[in-house]
């Protein structure tokens, strides 16, 4: 069985398609828009045998992984600096020979869902500390700097008891 290789440039609301028919020899491009994921599922789900897709490293494509991992098909995510590098003295196109496509690790996806965890726990810490630091930053506001007069409350001010002075005392 052969395998198909699909390059994709992949974008936050459509993806470009190119891939080689071999039994025509036919280089097909095309268009596909993000809004009916399933449209997106059907097309890929249309090659039999083993499938690699390579595109660019993205924020954008989480979700297009993981429906490609769910079909079966290969994920190469390409170094999108070293791509561009490489593409101004090589035909881009060329890129795709196994030996030669700047790939970058992709760990297991269980290693994808524990760092997932992680940096959700990293970001639930942050607030916290930034919760705590805004909480001393207003105790530390309502103190008097150096060089103003703290004032203390009489502890018997306003109970009609003695030392009952009209307001509260004030160190020199």
């Amino acid at each position: 069985m052969e395998t198909i290789y699909i390059g994709v440039d992949f974008h936050a609301r459509q993806q470009t398609v190119c891939y080689l028919k071999t039994e025509t020899g036919e280089l097909v491009t095309c268009e596909l828009k993000h809004q009916d994921k399933e449209v997106v599922r059907a097309f890929y789900a249309q090659f039999s045998g083993q499938v690699v897709v390579g595109l660019e490293a993205s924020g954008y494509s989480p979700w297009f992984e993981r429906m490609l991992e769910e079909l079966g098909g290969e994920v190469w995510l390409g170094h999108a600096t070293e791509i561009r590098r490489r593409a101004r003295w090589r035909q881009k196109n060329d890129l795709m020979l196994h030996n030669e496509f700047p790939r970058l690790h992709r760990p297991a996806v269980q290693s994808r869902e524990v760092l997932r965890m992680l940096r959700y726990r990293q970001k639930l810490i942050k607030m916290r500390t930034m919760s705590k630091n805004s909480l001393a930053g207003n105790r530390a506001a309502s103190r008097p700097g150096p060089g103003q007069p703290v004032v203390y409350q009489s502890r018997t001010a306003g109970t009609g008891h003695r030392g009952d002075d009209s307001g509260p005392a004030v160190a020199t």
